[in-house]
């Protein structure tokens, strides 16, 4: 419907009409899931439905809990690695003593990243579970 009202303008058009198609869909979308979140959280429990959060406790256990040793093994090897890589290049600028700050420095600016995208899969996780 929104290609069409844009149509008559030509190509930038139908790009501007896909940017507000993809605006609605992702404002539907979180309305949609805060909708269900409410609902689930404060209506459900007064009408007397049964309680919904063992799943979602399981489901963070196996999630979280059960892959910290994982998570752990990566982030050493990263760390590893930026250390073996930047370690070489610092001792030719003879400041081999910065190499633990900037792996610290680095890893936070690089894996700081992931917890939007974490975010974004605990969100949709939450629609499965309401």
């Amino acid at each position: 419907m929104v290609r069409t009202f844009f149509g008559f303008i030509g190509r930038r058009g139908f790009k501007l009409a896909d940017v507000f198609e993809n605006f609605y869909k992702e404002i539907s979308g979180l309305y949609y899931l805060t909708r269900a979140t409410l609902y689930c959280t404060f209506i459900e429990p007064l009408r007397g439905k049964p309680n919904k959060w063992r799943p979602v406790w399981t489901q963070m256990e196996e999630v979280g809990v059960k892959s910290t040793t994982i998570v752990f093994l990566v982030s050493f090897l990263i760390g590893v690695i930026l250390a073996f890589q930047s370690a070489h290049q610092l001792s030719r600028l003879g400041a081999l003593e910065f190499v633990g700050a900037l792996v610290g420095v680095a890893i936070l600016r690089e894996l700081g990243a992931l917890d939007d995208g974490a975010g974004h899969v605990w969100a949709g996780w939450g629609r499965v579970y309401c």
